[in-house]
């Protein structure tokens, strides 16, 4: 069966540090993922083709149309734009 990836294709991240505040890093750092936090986060760092982002409930709206295997593929989006802005980020050790 073909894979239809149309809806990801108009899904588009970029981790931004000023769209992310003590809550949402709390939040990543407590080890407790959910689908929840996950959609949270992907919905905070959805943009547009322009890069500009775009209105948190219009994002988060828009997720829920997601099935397993996409939000799979999103996930796996986010972990790399986290890897990247990670570098960038001083977190204090523990």
């Amino acid at each position: 069966m073909a894979k239809d990836t149309s809806v990801l294709d108009g899904i588009h991240l970029k981790v931004d540090p000023d769209l992310m505040d003590w809550d949402l890093l709390d939040e990543m750092e407590s080890g407790k993922a959910s689908t929840r936090m996950m959609r949270k986060l992907v919905a905070t760092f959805m943009v547009d083709e322009r890069g500009q982002a775009l209105p948190y409930e219009e994002a988060y709206a828009q997720l829920g149309k997601l099935k397993v295997p996409e939000i799979n593929e999103i996930g796996q989006r986010l972990t790399k734009e986290f890897e990247s802005f990670k570098s960038d980020v001083a977190v204090p050790p523990r």
